[in-house]
């Protein structure tokens, strides 16, 4: 018994060392392996990607790329044109700052000083390189002090910018993402429950730090409409547009909300159009769309409510179309526009600048995957890179110049991540940290609580439950 235990003890060391040994190995192997890679990758042997940067090109194995980068991995594995693409151009970034990331895929070795950091970050944010991310970020907190921190203020400029907040509202529950519109992006989710019935094919709209969600069904149309106020985080119900229907769309204007079309619970399209006072609380009915139509988009630019796309019959079926309208506010005059390159519903519509993005959604075929965007000024559409994957379902709110993107995929049946589309250089970015949730469609809007007054920000957790008893009562 003894001899077996001493073997026993003897034994335990050695197994150790044993994997100790092998570990050692292996890191040795990975990087002989790599250094063999960067090796080629500097004589430009069986390199089979040029990045194009600013007209400078550097060369690079697609299979190294994909594999420090989720970026390069969705460029290169989806049905995205850089995925066959020799050369693929990139923007938004230094030649000196790429050759930077990717000797650093290559090596896992990287400078990062005063000079770069700024770069370095932003880059390393945009294409996914969560290693030089973390630090260029630890390099910042060291060098913060009392005697530099105004220095490094726009490094950080969360401070300057305060918080943006994108609110989702899958059916019977309301998500909201927080992100900040800055260097440093943060995402995280807080259930909000929702203390009234579940409603489908809904449409919501924020105005003065309130949440409208309006329309929607449960086996039979939805009269109330139902708010919810972010500052004082309370819930409380309004009446909802004269003809109640699903599968509209909304947008607010100037103190007012627009709703358009929509249709009965299995019944066709129609070309209503309503205005809700949010100051008056009435509603008004406006002169009727030129074409009637549900499950489509609605967007207000330059005091202009702009509708597009949508189906003639109800949410399942009927023709879908690529016909788009402006209505305008001052004169209560429709007028037809050019229509979209690709018939579609149940897409995103968003406007960034003087541009109006219609994003994915279905057709008669099934879902898209592709982007187009109006040109105001000239009235003409023109397509844009599309996305990763097609969604059935698309939402998307813009911050800035950058769209984000929350889709339910063919063939998935549930949300999946979060997109990021940069309009000023043409790319995707897919997040990776963000849950995926078990339905197939939700409603989003975009939050700016930056001009709240700061004294109901600071007093909303005291009187969000007297709130809540008043506006229950209204």
């Amino acid at each position: 018994m003894a001899s077996t235990s001493s073997e026993k003890i003897s034994g335990g060391p050695k197994k150790k060392s044993e994997k100790k040994i092998a570990s050692k190995e292996e890191y040795r192997l990975l990087s002989n392996i790599m250094g063999v890679m960067n090796n080629l990758r500097k004589q430009g042997i069986l390199c089979d990607v040029i990045l194009v940067v600013q007209g400078k090109h550097i060369l690079a194995h697609r299979v190294v790329l994909a594999a420090a980068s989720h970026f390069f991995n969705l460029m290169f594995t989806s049905s995205m044109m850089e995925a066959t693409n020799h050369e693929v151009e990139l923007g938004g970034a230094e030649p000196e700052i790429i050759e930077l990331l990717v000797e650093f895929v290559y090596t896992a070795r990287i400078s990062v000083n005063s000079n770069n950091v700024q770069s370095l970050l932003n880059a390393a944010n945009q294409y996914q390189i969560e290693p030089v991310k973390k630090m260029c970020v630890d390099f910042l907190k060291e060098q913060v002090d009392p005697t530099n921190c105004l220095g490094e203020a726009p490094a950080s400029s969360a401070v300057l910018c305060g918080y943006y907040h994108v609110y989702f509202s899958p059916i019977s529950r309301f998500y909201i993402c927080l992100s900040c519109v800055c260097v440093f992006q943060d995402y995280s989710w807080t259930d909000i429950r929702c203390p009234f019935e579940k409603r489908r094919d809904a449409a919501s709209v924020f105005w003065d730090n309130v949440v409208y969600i309006l329309g929607g069904s449960q086996l039979f149309p939805i009269k109330r409409m139902d708010c919810y106020n972010v500052v004082k985080d309370s819930w409380y119900s309004k009446l909802g547009p004269p003809n109640p229907r699903d599968s509209l769309a909304a947008c607010a204007s100037k103190g007012k909300i627009y709703t358009s079309g929509g249709s009965e619970v299995g019944s066709s399209a129609l070309n209503l159009f309503e205005c809700y006072d949010t100051r008056s609380e009435t509603w008004q009915t406006k002169p009727n769309m030129l074409m009637p139509r549900c499950s489509h988009g609605s967007v207000e630019a330059s005091g202009l409510i702009y509708v597009c796309g949508g189906s003639l019959g109800n949410n399942v079926s009927g023709r879908v179309l690529n016909d788009c309208e402006v209505y305008d506010p001052n004169t209560e005059e429709w007028r037809a526009l050019c229509g979209m390159r690709e018939a579609r519903k149940n897409h995103g519509l968003v406007v960034v600048n003087s541009r109006i993005y219609a994003v994915g959604g279905q057709n008669t075929l099934g879902g898209l995957d592709s982007v187009e965007y109006y040109e105001m000024g000239s009235n003409e559409w023109k397509m844009a890179s599309p996305m990763p994957w097609r969604g059935v379902t698309v939402k998307c709110a813009a911050v800035g110049s950058v769209i984000y993107v929350l889709a339910g995929f063919q063939g998935v049946g549930r949300l999946g991540h979060i997109m990021e589309y940069y309009t000023e250089t043409d790319k995707w970015v897919v997040s990776s940290k963000v849950r995926a949730f078990p339905v197939t469609s939700c409603l989003i809007c975009l939050v700016d609580t930056c001009g709240a007054n700061e004294e109901d920000m600071n007093s909303a957790s005291s009187s969000s439950s007297s709130s809540s008893l008043a506006d229950g009562r209204m």
